[in-house]
């Protein structure tokens, strides 16, 4: 393990964030404070969409479909070809993806964002990430 993942263990992600800069927004429901324009969101997303997924979690919801999923993907970005990692985040209501060059960044990100979504929902994040998250 690289020390900026055992970073990511310890410490929150606005912490690391202001050691390795931070993440972008690359696509947001709204369609604002982007760093990606909107014409080129059909080639982060298609890149996206087929990198390689680290982790996974998601909530369901009471007729057993997904209420929300959360995705932390390894991925090429189309307009420079270098690896990044996204924060991939979908629910019913909105969605938007953010990224960063250091995975330790998102995977703090990732960490935060699955525990607030689980105390939204009213479970431990224990029990949020036992039954959905795969590594």
């Amino acid at each position: 393990m690289s020390v900026a993942l055992a970073e990511a263990v310890m410490k929150p992600w606005w912490v690391m964030a202001g050691q390795y800069g931070h993440p972008r927004t690359v696509m947001h429901y709204a369609g604002h404070s982007c760093a990606v324009p909107r014409e080129q969101w059909a080639a982060y997303a298609f890149n996206i969409a087929g990198g390689r997924t680290l982790r996974q979690s998601g909530v369901k919801a009471p007729a057993t479909a997904w209420a929300l999923t959360i995705w932390l993907v390894k991925y090429i970005e189309p307009a420079t070809l270098t690896t990044r990692y996204a924060l991939d985040y979908w629910s019913a209501a909105k969605w938007w993806v953010a990224d960063h060059g250091t995975r330790a960044v998102v995977e703090a990100l990732y960490d935060a964002t699955a525990r607030a979504q689980a105390e939204c929902t009213g479970s431990s994040p224990a029990a949020f990430y036992d039954v959905t998250d795969v590594i």
